[in-house]
């Protein structure tokens, strides 16, 4: 809808409510703003710590699966423990955001985050169940 002579005040002000309002929204998308749920995992110290867990894009599972060599289907698959490990690890510091992430936190928690990034980016493969809880031992 456009704004045009001979319209009410009361419609060419929602208009631009509108639009005002569609601007926004594509500015926040541009922005990146993510969604996030909080996941508590046990740090390295011992204690739980809650940590911010963002949905991720395609891209930046394509780009995990890729940097970790693992093709989506091996997700669970014990003969790829190495390689499914290193993914964990890409996901959590990825949907943290937090680089560092995986030195501080023990070893089965990386699943707890990589569960949730699934969760929130509306991903969820059947065979990644098998890493629920830490069930990622041969």
């Amino acid at each position: 809808m456009e704004v045009r002579r001979g319209m009410d005040e009361k419609e060419r002000q929602q208009i631009l409510e509108r639009r005002a309002e569609n601007q926004k929204m594509a500015l926040r998308i541009e922005q990146g703003a993510r969604y996030f749920e909080c996941v508590k995992v046990f740090g390295t110290d011992g204690k739980e710590h809650e940590v911010r867990v963002y949905a991720l894009s395609d891209d930046e599972f394509g780009a995990a699966f890729e940097e970790a060599g693992v093709d989506p289907r091996d997700i669970g698959n014990k003969e790829k423990l190495v390689q499914n490990l290193k993914f964990l690890r890409i996901i959590a510091r990825a949907a943290t955001g937090d680089a560092n992430i995986t030195a501080n936190i023990l070893a089965n928690e990386s699943g707890k985050i990589m569960m949730k990034a699934f969760e929130l980016s509306r991903l969820m493969p059947a065979k990644v169940e098998s890493f629920r809880e830490g069930n990622i031992q041969p």
